[in-house]
């Protein structure tokens, strides 16, 4: 529920999530509380390699408190 008033606005278009196997499909539709959103890539990145831009774009302040938003190893 926390990101379903930035991701109507546009402002929240990436997520950063560490799964043990891919949760989501890209080009598949979810059912979300932000409403119906669709995947369209799903990538495995470095978490040193999140940009303050793209930690801004999930929600976050920076690159930095994005991967401190990262849960497990």
């Amino acid at each position: 529920m926390r990101y379903r008033e930035p991701i109507e606005r546009g402002e929240v278009d990436i997520i950063f999530r560490r799964w043990k196997r891919l949760q989501v499909l890209p080009g598949r539709v979810y059912r979300t509380a932000a409403g119906r959103l669709e995947i369209l890539a799903v990538d495995e990145v470095d978490p040193a390699d999140i940009t303050d831009d793209e930690g801004v774009r999930s929600g976050a302040r920076d690159g930095d408190a994005a991967r401190s938003q990262l849960r497990g190893d």
